[in-house]
């Protein structure tokens, strides 16, 4: 698959999720493995999002049957699950006393859903879990966009205390995890990590970064 040019004004589909929403392209950057489509998406009640993606990953959302082979959602759907029981575990290995209040793909606005929330003690929890058939680590960094556009919806809303987690079937990228860090250094609370059942390491790397994430220092500004 080879990249090509967009033009500005363009209609596109754009990965949103497990899903994809329509966009119009309004600009690109960058050249070769960084090249980047600015692509505004509609979020209703004439709301919108300028939001960079890759090439490829316009590629893909637009013939979605080249990365999800039929059948492609049971295995997503199992990886969701997995990650959900996963992280209730360490949320009660780290805090016993935690009365487990969860909700799974939840509302956040015309058309937009969070996979999963975790209400803890003084802060939100949100959650995307990304499956992907992609035998290689994933480069693509609009899932990480998407959850930066979650938690300002939910700043909006009030809630100011409120991270989110990137849960991938897949090791993140090291553009991905830099995207990740370079956002927590902005203020905002992002983290990216890998997960595989019956692996001791990601369960560890699990749990490391959910204490992160449970006794992230947010600003008073």
């Amino acid at each position: 698959m080879t990249d090509r040019d967009y033009e500005v004004g363009e209609s596109v589909a754009v990965p949103w999720g497990l899903d994809t929403v329509d966009g119009v392209v309004v600009g690109a950057y960058g050249e070769g493995s960084s090249r980047r489509v600015l692509v505004e998406v509609s979020l209703g009640e004439d709301a919108t999002e300028t939001i960079p993606f890759s090439p490829r990953a316009l590629e893909l959302a637009r013939t979605p049957e080249a990365q999800s082979p039929p059948g492609a959602w049971v295995d997503a759907a199992r990886f969701e699950n997995s990650v959900r029981a996963a992280l209730l575990q360490a949320l009660h290995e780290l805090k016993p006393d935690w009365e487990a209040q969860t909700y799974s793909d939840v509302s956040i606005g015309p058309g937009e859903r969070i996979d999963m929330a975790f209400v803890l003690a003084d802060r939100l929890l949100i959650v995307e879990a990304k499956y992907s058939n992609l035998d290689k680590p994933s480069r693509d960094v609009s899932s990480v966009d998407q959850l930066r556009y979650f938690l300002s919806q939910l700043r909006q809303e009030g809630m100011d205390r409120a991270v989110a987690l990137l849960v991938m079937n897949r090791q993140p990228s090291e553009p991905l995890l830099k995207r990740a860090y370079g956002m927590r250094s902005d203020g905002v609370p992002v983290w990216v990590l890998a997960w595989e059942t019956e692996n001791v390491e990601a369960e560890a790397a699990l749990r490391n970064t959910l204490s992160a994430a449970m006794f992230y220092e947010f600003s008073d500004a």
